[in-house]
């Protein structure tokens, strides 16, 4: 599992989505933006959800915005 430690900068954690990213569209075969825009689509639809049962999509919404800022 993954320390939080590792994660505590906007610039790590773009960073290591950029890389994983990188790594699952290559694996994959498939374009690296297109990989993105999905991920982050799944984020907001997560987020959505959360509203919809009156929950905090706070932490989707966090998840969604250094993936917004790779595309």
């Amino acid at each position: 599992m993954i320390g939080k430690k590792e994660w505590n900068t906007p610039d790590e954690i773009k960073n290591k989505i950029s890389k994983r990213v990188n790594l699952l569209a290559k694996a994959l075969e498939i374009d690296k933006d297109r990989l993105l825009a999905w991920a982050f689509l799944r984020a907001m639809i997560a987020a959505q959800w959360f509203i919809e049962d009156n929950g905090n999509p706070g932490e989707m919404l966090q998840r969604a915005r250094p993936i917004y800022s790779l595309i």
